[in-house]
C-alpha cells in the first residue's frame, strides 16, 4: 500500500482469517484522515468498519457413533471409506485442555481399517476443524476416536479417508451443542519506571 509506504507512522496488515485489511496508526484522528485519502484516491466505495474477530468453538458435550461413507464412482478407479467416530470434549469444563488442543485415537480392531487410513482420518479430521461448521467458526479442544470403519478391496486409498474424515467430522459439533470462546487478546503494558512501585501488594494469609 503506497500510503503505508509514504507515512511510517501507518501500517497495513491481511487477517490471516477474515482476509480484510487492518490499518493501523497513532489514533482515531490520524486513521480518519488515511480513510478520506484512501477513499479520495481509490473512490468512495472503500468500505470502514472495526476490525473483526476470529472467533473459536468448541465441544460442549460428547456424542458417538458419526457414521460417514464415502463411495465415488465416476466409471474409472473409484473411492471408499467407511468411518464411524465419536467426538468428546478434550478436557472437562474449566480445566487448562479445555477449549484448547485436539486428539484424536483410533479404536478399530481386527484390522478393519489399515494404519495408513487412520493417519489419512486424523489429517481430514485436522480439515474438518479448521474449516469449522458451515454455519460456524474453527473448533477447537475435542477428542475425536475413529471406532470402527470398513475398507473396499480395490476402492479404499487414503484420499478417500481423509474425505471421509473431513466430512464425517463437518456436521459433528452441531450434535456436541458447541460452544463459542470468547476471545483472548494477549496485551504488552509499558509503564514509565517513575510510575512503578517500589514493592508488591500480596493478599493477606489466614494462619492455620
Amino acid at each position: 500500500m503506497r500510503l503505508v509506504e509514504e507515512a511510517p507512522s501507518l501500517a497495513a496488515r491481511t487477517g490471516r482469517e477474515t482476509g480484510r485489511t487492518v490499518l493501523s496508526g497513532t489514533g482515531e484522528p490520524h486513521l480518519e484522515v488515511a480513510v478520506e485519502r484512501i477513499r479520495r484516491e481509490q473512490g468512495p466505495a472503500v468500505g470502514v468498519g472495526r476490525p473483526r474477530v476470529g472467533y473459536r468453538e468448541t465441544v460442549g458435550r460428547g456424542a458417538s457413533g458419526f457414521v460417514y461413507r464415502h463411495v465415488e464412482q465416476d466409471g474409472g478407479v473409484g473411492q471408499f471409506a467407511h468411518v464411524v467416530l465419536d467426538v468428546e470434549p478434550l478436557g472437562t469444563a474449566g480445566s487448562a485442555e479445555s477449549g484448547s488442543g485436539f486428539a484424536f485415537c483410533s479404536a478399530v480392531t481386527g484390522g478393519r481399517v489399515p494404519q495408513e487410513y487412520v493417519r489419512a482420518v486424523e489429517a481430514g479430521c485436522r480439515d474438518a476443524l479448521a474449516e469449522g461448521p458451515s454455519d460456524g467458526h474453527p473448533v477447537t479442544g475435542p477428542r475425536v476416536t475413529l471406532t470402527d470403519g470398513a475398507t473396499h478391496v480395490k476402492d479404499s486409498l487414503e484420499a478417500a479417508f481423509h474425505t471421509a474424515g473431513r466430512l464425517g467430522l463437518r456436521d459433528a459439533p452441531r450434535a456436541c451443542a458447541t460452544v463459542l470462546l470468547e476471545p483472548v487478546a494477549e496485551v504488552t503494558v509499558t509503564v514509565p519506571k517513575d510510575a512503578v512501585g517500589g514493592s508488591v501488594i500480596r493478599p493477606p494469609v489466614a494462619a492455620g
